[in-house]
């Protein structure tokens, strides 16, 4: 869940409605700045889907009793995040393969300077997804291939931040 807070309430956007912001905004990135062109379907299929992991976890906000609000994305336990992050991923490597690829790069990159020993062992199981994912597309160690996932990722974050700045700013 995003959510601003207001003077006596908050307002709260569930973090599949900012994934279809998200999404909307690369659907109208113009093609001759897009990399990897021909992977332009799976990127924005993997820019719409990628908080769908939230989809189960925004239904029943959780309330956080410390801060006397709702969790948000930012604060939500460890635990079920992390399970639902691989959920999520399990769900879009059903639809696209290389989105799955995006979102599992995407989610290892919040976490890779955690010390948390969850953190560590989802990174550790997604590393593997994604060595997987590379041998499966035939693409290991292909700088090209590389460098256009990683405008990819840089892409998918782009669009994730800047929906998130419409979402927890007023109009």
């Amino acid at each position: 869940m995003i959510l601003l807070e207001r003077n006596e309430s908050f307002l709260m956007v569930t973090q599949q409605d900012h994934a279809k912001l998200s999404g909307e905004i690369a659907s109208n990135w113009k093609q001759n700045y897009f990399a990897g062109i021909e992977r332009k379907d799976d990127v924005i299929q993997a820019i719409y889907e990628h908080d769908r992991c939230w989809i189960e976890l925004d239904k029943q906000p959780l309330w956080n009793e410390e801060k006397q609000q709702p969790y948000s994305f930012t604060d939500y336990p460890t635990k079920p995040k992390l399970a639902a992050y691989t959920r999520g991923i399990d769900e879009v490597s059903r639809l696209s393969t290389y989105a799955a690829l995006l979102c599992s790069l995407h989610y290892t990159s919040f976490l890779e300077d955690s010390t948390d020993s969850l953190a560590i062992s989802f990174c550790e199981q997604e590393r593997i997804r994604q060595g997987l994912i590379f041998s499966q597309l035939g693409k290991v160690g292909n700088k090209k291939f590389l460098q256009e996932v990683d405008e990819h990722v840089k892409l998918l974050k782009f669009c994730d931040n800047l929906s998130l700045y419409l979402c927890l700013n007023e109009p």
